[in-house]
């Protein structure tokens, strides 16, 4: 888990230091504000802030939504169509990359 305050910062650039188990390493995960690491991350349900007594906050939650390019996949594959195929890293990153322009320029 990531406090909510230093996920913003991280999706900002800036340097982060993330606790990691004491009993595995001596020190803080440094994240540096140079790293380009993407972030992937899959949820039942949008982006929603939510605070101390179960109080919404719009504002923060526009903050983080603002930060995030979403894909919703509304398609689930039956599961006698499910095949294994070979993962391909460099489509998957055009979808990521390119998927989201690509798909508003046709829907204009």
């Amino acid at each position: 888990m990531i406090a909510w305050s230093d996920f913003l910062l991280l999706l900002e650039g800036q340097t982060v230091h993330l606790p990691r188990p004491k009993n595995q390493f001596a020190t803080d995960m440094c994240i540096d504000r140079k790293n380009t690491i993407p972030f992937l991350a899959t949820s039942k349900a949008a982006i929603e802030f939510i605070g101390k007594y179960n109080a919404r906050d719009e504002r923060e939650t526009d903050m983080m939504c603002a930060r995030w390019r979403t894909f919703q996949f509304s398609y689930q594959i039956p599961r006698e169509q499910i095949r294994d195929l070979e993962p391909c890293p460099h489509c998957f990153s055009e979808l990521v990359l390119f998927g989201c322009e690509v798909d508003s320029e046709e829907n204009v």
